[in-house]
């Protein structure tokens, strides 16, 4: 959509080039494989149910974004616009966000079953942050984010 990609650019506009350091930390949050380690570390903390659900969401989620993107084949906005300045280059196609989808699927998931208010507000940071991130280094369209976003409810008709 080419007005999403307007719209990347305005965000990139808007935060400048001195935002990188913040963006570069949610970015590299979800690239340091924070599912993983994060429900291990739940896990083996005593928290074997919330670990357990993580774990297993992650790894549903992770085929979910590979056949998906595949099946849909929208290529990333880097790749098909130049009304924005690519800022990180990433390969493959873009429709779902795998970030988006991952941390989604991640916080959410912790946030369920600890019951803290303080838990969903994090997770509601990281979320929008991880997906703003990847919309600014121009890696994904808005909408590529929000069906990310979408796709984490994929794997909740297992958890019954």
């Amino acid at each position: 959509m080419p007005d999403e990609y307007v719209l990347i650019r305005q965000v990139q506009e808007f935060f400048g080039l001195g935002a990188k350091p913040l963006f570069w930390f949610f970015n590299t949050l979800w690239g340091l494989d924070l599912a993983t380690r994060l429900s291990a570390i739940i896990f083996w903390l005593g928290g074997r149910k919330i670990g357990f659900r993580a774990g297993l969401f992650d790894a549903i989620t992770g085929p979910i974004t590979i056949y998906s993107k595949w099946l849909i084949a929208e290529p990333r906005p880097l790749y098909v616009s130049d009304a924005f300045t690519p800022l990180k280059v990433s390969t493959g196609f873009g429709m779902p966000s795998g970030n988006a989808l991952g941390i989604a699927t991640l916080m959410v998931t912790i946030a369920w079953y600890v019951r803290r208010k303080w838990l969903w507000i994090l997770a509601t940071i990281l979320i929008f942050f991880v997906g703003l991130a990847r919309v600014y280094y121009g890696v994904h369209s808005p909408s590529q984010i929000l069906w990310g976003w979408l796709a984490w409810t994929a794997p909740l008709p297992l958890d019954k």
